[in-house]
């Protein structure tokens, strides 16, 4: 799980007017929970809640963690334009660090988009 900045989380929330539980709710947690993070009682997060702050605050999940100074959103984020079960690939694909694990993932995908398409022609 990766590290975050509470000193970051609770500067974008204030300069946004939003209140702790506004934030927990867009990131999918109670505001206690929220209120650790913020506070640091909580130094990491799952990729589920990182995303959901990063939307909630306006922001990109690098900035949140620190490895970036640019709190720039990220387009996608902005836009929304994926489900959270295709933010959730994303995440577990963005993990494989081996070429060939890669490669087999995006044969996998084809073969499951080619057996959808087979259904399709039949129905």
């Amino acid at each position: 799980m990766p590290a975050i900045r509470p000193d970051r989380i609770r500067k974008l929330r204030e300069e946004l007017g939003l209140t702790q539980d506004e934030v927990a709710r867009e990131a999918q947690c109670n505001q206690g929970h929220y209120s650790a993070i913020e506070r640091g009682l909580i130094p990491s997060v799952g990729a589920r809640i990182l995303i959901g702050l990063a939307r909630a605050l306006r922001t990109n999940v690098d900035y949140l963690t620190g490895t970036s100074d640019d709190p720039t959103p990220n387009k996608r984020l902005e836009q929304r334009d994926l489900t959270q079960d295709e933010e959730d690939l994303l995440l577990a694909y963005r993990r494989i660090r081996s070429e060939a694990q890669k490669r087999l993932a995006h044969r996998l995908i084809q073969a499951l988009i080619a057996a959808d398409e087979a259904e399709d022609q039949i129905a």
